[in-house]
């Protein structure tokens, strides 16, 4: 058993949130070696990375074939992954260099931004590690008919400034709410994460 497996199954005793996140990193390493994650490119010359989301899950239980539909003050979770190739990796990952997501959420039933759906974080990168995993929690408090979340990603250099030619945005999405009917595609291009909020409280009609 690999020191990989053993950190999984440890999870999976531990915590059902750790079993959660180590479960999708596992689905899309899987991904990645069938190259299935073709997403966000930077131009040529620079070496290619992709940026990719998939959410929101819903917790407590974390249910790991969630839809899109959460309850007001239900806790949920997002996964934001960045992948570099090696060009890019020994380009970017030996001279301190960060990486700087921006999530951005509007409610689009009132066309105003979220602020408390909105966050900002730095991470740092390390030598010759190509992948980043980022998991956003996130709690909404008001029910809407949908909300929209776009998350960017930027590479920073040793001096905290942007590398213009390594800025992204999530253009892919993993659907969860696939089509038994008429059937739609796995995954969606050029798609923020979009989801509802409802108050099981509240009067219908």
């Amino acid at each position: 058993m690999s020191s990989k497996d053993v950190n999984v199954s440890r999870a999976e005793a531990e915590d059902p949130l750790e079993s959660l996140k180590a479960d999708l990193e596992a689905q899309y390493t899987a991904a990645v070696e069938k190259a299935e994650a073709e997403l966000a490119i930077a131009p040529p010359g620079f070496g290619f990375w992709n940026v990719w989301a998939f959410g929101p899950f819903q917790g407590p239980v974390w249910n790991r074939r969630p839809g899109r539909i959460l309850e007001v003050n239900q806790p949920a979770l997002v996964q934001v992954v960045v992948q570099m190739d090696s060009v890019m990796c020994s380009n970017v990952t030996g001279f301190a260099a960060d990486i700087q997501l921006n999530i951005f959420t509007s409610n689009i039933q009132t066309m105003q931004p979220v602020p408390s759906l909105s966050t900002s974080v730095c991470i740092a990168t390390r030598p010759n590690q190509c992948q980043y995993f980022y998991y956003w929690n996130l709690r909404p408090s008001v029910e809407a008919c949908l909300y929209e979340t776009n998350i960017c990603a930027r590479i920073c250099n040793c001096n905290h400034q942007y590398v213009p030619q390594y800025s992204a945005f999530v253009r892919w999405v993993r659907n969860l709410d696939f089509d038994l009917i008429f059937g739609a595609p796995r995954r969606t291009f050029d798609h923020p994460i979009r989801y509802m909020v409802a108050d099981l409280k509240g009067k219908c009609c």
